[in-house]
C-alpha cells in the first residue's frame, strides 16, 4: 500500500477540489492507503472521518517548506497535487524537485484544464511545469488532449459523484414543497461568485424567460458578494437581482461561506430542481453539472471546456457566441444568452422532452460515481509502485531538511525581463505566473495597460445630469466610484491624455463633453454615450446599459477596437475578441442585446 500526502483545497469545503479531497482521499485510506493531507485555507491542524489535515499556506514559498517539513515527518511514497497549473507551478522549481527526487517521493500532478490556446494547447511555461511530474493526471478529455498537443501523456482519472445521495426524488413536488416551490418550474445554478462562473450573464438568460413569476424559481446557491479576485471581481449578486428586478430569484447567502450546507441538505436542494445551468466561461470537470446529471436534473452549460462532457445528450451545451483571451493567451468562450433562454423555455413548454432527458441524464451519471474514480486512483498508484525502484529511508529527514533556501521554491519567469517590480498577488504568487486576471467584473480594459490599476478602485466618469442614476453601480460593484463632471469643469485635453486611462468606464449619454469619446477609443477605455465612433448598447435604460458593459467583457472589448478603429489611430491593434460573422457595426447580436 501507498503512502500519500495529498494537498489540495481544505476536504471540509463540500464543493471544488475540498470536496474531491474528501471523497478520493477517504476511500483510499478505506482500500489500505495511509494518507495525510495539506488543506489550503485552513489554519489549524483537524481530522477529516479518520484522517489527519495539516495547515498548508497558499504562499508558494511557505507552501514549499510546509511540503518538505511534513515529507520529512510523514516519509510518503507519493505527493499528489490537486490545483491548477499556474497555482502549483513553484514545485516544477529545480530544488523543490531535487528533494523530493532524492527522498523517493513521486509526485503526482492532479490537474485541471478549463480552457486552452487557440492551437488547441497550452501555455509552454505550463507545459514545462506539468513536464516535471512524476504522474500528470487529469479530470477529463479535453484536458487529455489538451495536454497530448503539448507532449504530455496524461491518465484520465474524471471526478465522481455520490450517486446514492444525489439521486432523483421518489415525488418531485414533495422535493419542491420542502423549500416552498411546488408547482414551480425550478432553474438551480450552484455556482460560487466568482468572475469565470459569469453569474451576470445568468441572470440576462433568466429575464429571458416567458414564464409567470409565479410559475418560476430561480435558485442561485452562492455568496452575495465575492470572496476572491478581488483585485478583477467586485459584484454583489442581491444587488444585481434587485436591479434587473427578478423577485422569483432566491437562494443568495448573505455568508460567505455557502459551502456551510451539509451535502444532505445540497442533495435535497437539486432534488428540487428541473434544471441546472452554468454559464461559466471554462471548467476544468464541471461537479454542479455531474451531480445535477445524478439527481435527474437536466443539465444545460456553455459548449465550451470540459462541459460539453457531462452534459452529452442527456443535456445541452449551448453555442457560445462571442469570445475573448485571458492574461494567458487562452481562449474564453460565453454562452448565447438567447439560445440558453430558449433551451430554458422549451424543457418548461414540453414536460415530456425534460422528462425524458431526466431519466438520460439519470443513466449516463451512474458510471461517474467515487468508488469508480477511487478504483483509477487505487490502480494507478498500484501500478505505478510496483515499477518504481525500492527507495532507501535511513537518512531521509536529514536530506529533506537540508536541501536549498526557501527562496528557491518559486518558479523563475520564463519571459524576457525581470518580475522583482512587481508586486506579489495577495496569495504571494510571482505576477509573472499566476498574473492578475484580465477578465473582470467590473469590467477593467485599462488592466491590460497597466496592472498597477488592479490596486485602485473602479471610477466611473459620469456627466453630471446623469450621474445619479448611476450610483447603484457603487452598490453593484462594491468599492467603486461615480465621479460627475460637467462641461464647464472639464479638465484639459492634455489632462484628459493623461487621466482617461484611470477611468474604469466614461458615460455621456448626450454628448456634452466634447472629445470624451475618441480619447476613450485611442486610449482602449470604456465608453458609453453619444458618439459616431463607438458602437450602440441596446438596454431600456442607461443604467442597465452601463451594467451590461461592465458585466460583459467581450463585448466591451469588441466595442472598444471597433471604436480605435473608426478613430482613425495610427498604431492598428488585432481585436482580441469577436462575434459571430453576422454582427455588423451596429451589433445586432444577442451577444450585445441582452433583453
Amino acid at each position: 500500500m501507498a503512502r500519500i500526502l495529498w494537498m489540495s483545497d481544505t476536504p471540509r469545503r463540500v464543493s471544488g477540489f475540498g470536496l474531491v479531497t474528501g471523497e478520493v482521499c477517504k476511500r483510499l485510506a478505506g482500500l489500505g492507503h495511509e494518507i495525510l493531507i495539506l488543506g489550503w485555507w485552513s489554519c489549524e491542524a483537524t481530522t477529516y472521518l479518520g484522517l489527519d489535515v495539516k495547515p498548508c499556506p497558499v504562499s508558494p514559498r511557505a507552501a514549499a517548506s510546509a511540503i518538505m517539513r511534513y515529507a520529512a515527518e510523514f516519509r510518503p511514497h507519493y505527493l499528489v497535487t490537486l490545483g491548477d497549473i499556474p497555482w502549483l507551478s513553484y514545485m516544477a522549481a529545480d530544488d523543490v524537485r531535487k528533494v523530493l527526487s532524492r527522498s523517493g517521493i513521486r509526485w503526482c500532478f492532479y490537474y485541471p484544464v478549463d480552457g486552452t490556446l487557440p492551437d488547441g494547447s497550452l501555455p509552454r511555461d505550463w507545459a514545462r511545469v506539468l513536464s516535471k511530474a512524476d504522474l500528470a493526471v487529469t479530470m477529463s478529455e479535453f484536458g487529455v488532449a489538451a495536454s497530448a498537443l503539448c507532449g504530455i501523456n496524461a491518465t484520465l482519472i474524471p471526478h465522481g459523484c455520490d450517486t446514492e445521495l444525489f439521486r432523483p426524488p421518489h415525488n418531485k413536488e414533495d422535493s419542491k414543497r420542502r423549500f416552498g416551490y411546488e408547482g414551480r418550474f425550478v432553474v438551480l445554478s450552484d455556482v460560487r461568485n466568482h468572475r469565470r462562473k459569469l453569474i451576470p450573464r445568468a441572470l440576462d438568460i433568466i429575464r429571458r424567460l416567458q414564464v409567470p413569476g409565479s410559475r418560476l424559481v430561480y435558485h442561485l446557491h452562492t455568496a452575495a458578494e465575492a470572496q476572491e479576485d478581488a483585485e478583477s471581481y467586485r459584484y454583489d449578486v442581491r444587488a444585481d437581482i434587485e436591479l434587473l428586478g427578478l423577485s422569483f430569484a432566491t437562494g443568495v447567502q448573505q455568508s460567505a461561506d455557502v459551502a456551510a450546507l451539509s451535502m444532505c441538505d445540497l442533495a435535497r436542494l437539486y432534488s428540487a430542481a428541473d434544471v441546472h445551468l452554468l454559464t461559466s466561461f471554462g471548467e476544468g470537470f464541471g461537479l454542479p453539472t455531474l451531480q445535477a446529471a445524478s439527481s435527474g436534473v437536466v443539465p444545460i452549460a456553455a459548449a465550451n471546456s470540459a462541459s460539453t462532457e457531462l452534459v452529452g445528450s442527456h443535456g445541452f451545451a449551448v453555442p457560445c457566441d462571442s469570445w475573448t483571451t485571458d492574461e494567458f493567451g487562452i481562449v474564453r468562450k460565453f454562452i448565447d444568452r438567447r439560445q440558453a433562454a430558449s433551451v430554458l423555455q422549451v424543457l418548461y413548454d414540453d414536460p415530456e422532452l425534460l422528462n425524458a432527458r431526466s431519466a438520460a441524464a439519470r443513466r449516463f451519471a451512474l458510471s461517474f460515481s467515487w468508488d469508480n474514480a477511487v478504483a483509477q486512483w487505487d490502480t494507478l498508484l498500484r501500478g505505478d509502485e510496483q515499477k518504481r525502484p525500492r527507495r532507501r529511508l535511513s537518512d531521509y529527514g536529514k536530506r529533506a531538511q537540508s536541501s536549498g533556501s526557501s527562496s528557491a521554491y518559486f518558479l523563475p519567469p520564463s519571459g524576457p525581463g525581470s518580475s522583482k517590480a512587481l508586486t506579489p498577488r495577495p496569495t504571494g504568487h510571482d505576477p509573472s505566473i499566476l498574473p492578475i486576471p484580465r477578465i473582470s467584473v467590473p469590467t477593467r480594459l485599462e488592466l491590460r495597460q497597466d496592472d498597477t490599476f488592479a490596486a485602485a478602485n473602479p471610477i466611473i466618469l459620469a456627466e453630471a445630469s446623469c450621474a445619479r442614476q448611476l450610483r447603484t453601480l457603487e452598490r453593484l460593484f462594491p468599492g467603486s466610484i461615480v465621479i460627475a463632471v460637467a462641461r464647464p469643469n472639464l479638465p484639459t485635453h492634455q489632462d484628459l491624455q493623461k487621466f482617461i486611462a484611470r477611468f474604469t468606464l466614461v458615460v455621456d449619454p448626450h454628448g456634452r463633453l466634447p472629445r470624451l469619446d475618441r480619447v476613450c477609443a485611442l486610449r482602449g477605455v470604456n465608453f458609453l454615450g453619444k458618439s459616431p465612433l463607438w458602437p450602440p448598447v441596446a438596454s431600456r435604460t442607461l443604467l442597465r446599459r452601463a451594467r451590461l458593459l461592465l458585466t460583459d467583457y467581450a463585448l466591451s472589448e469588441h466595442r472598444a477596437s471597433v471604436a480605435k478603429q473608426r478613430a482613425g489611430d495610427a498604431i492598428e491593434a488585432p481585436a482580441t475578441a469577436y462575434l459571430r460573422s453576422d454582427v455588423s457595426d451596429g451589433i445586432r447580436s444577442s451577444h450585445a442585446h441582452p433583453e
